[in-house]
């Protein structure tokens, strides 16, 4: 009898572990890891508020990153580092305007920053909306090798 009741146990615990339902916590590794992270890796971007009566051409605009980038479950870019995007146009519409932005640079988790793919990113922002927050998907440029110590295990590594 006890001995079914541990292999139910082991059993339980594996399953529980491969399909996903246990969350794993990061680890820290002792010694920093070199991890390349590739040209054409996504980057969301989100942008909390704008204030239309400040937003000039060439302006820099103060992105944060919606979700870490990890590579093979070593964190390389935290979720909520700063990214820059300059602002390029404003195209007046109806009822609001379209912002055009080319992405520069967002911050890795050692403090490098990471150049972005800078074609321009269209986005439309109603005038009586402009305190909601903003997305906007681009990617890395070019493969870039980063010092971490933080690894992603479980659901978290993407």
């Amino acid at each position: 009898m006890m001995i079914r009741f541990t292999i139910l146990l082991v059993g339980t615990l594996l399953f529980t572990r491969q399909s996903g339902l246990a969350q794993a916590p990061k680890i820290t590794s002792e010694q920093p890891l070199l991890v390349s992270l590739p040209a054409g890796t996504p980057v969301l971007l989100r942008i909390k508020r704008l204030k239309k009566e400040q937003l000039e051409l060439s302006d820099i605009l103060h992105f944060e990153v919606s979700q870490p980038v990890s590579v093979h479950g070593a964190l390389l870019i935290r979720a909520g580092a700063m990214a820059d995007c300059r602002l390029k146009k404003i195209e007046p519409q109806k009822n609001g305007c379209d912002l055009i932005l080319t992405p520069e640079t967002v911050e890795a988790i050692d403090g490098r920053a990471v150049l972005l793919k800078s074609a321009p990113i269209r986005c439309f922002v109603q005038y009586d909306r402009f305190d909601t927050p903003v997305e906007i998907n681009t990617t890395v440029y070019r493969d870039i090798s980063i010092r971490t110590s933080e690894i992603l295990t479980g659901s978290e590594a993407h």
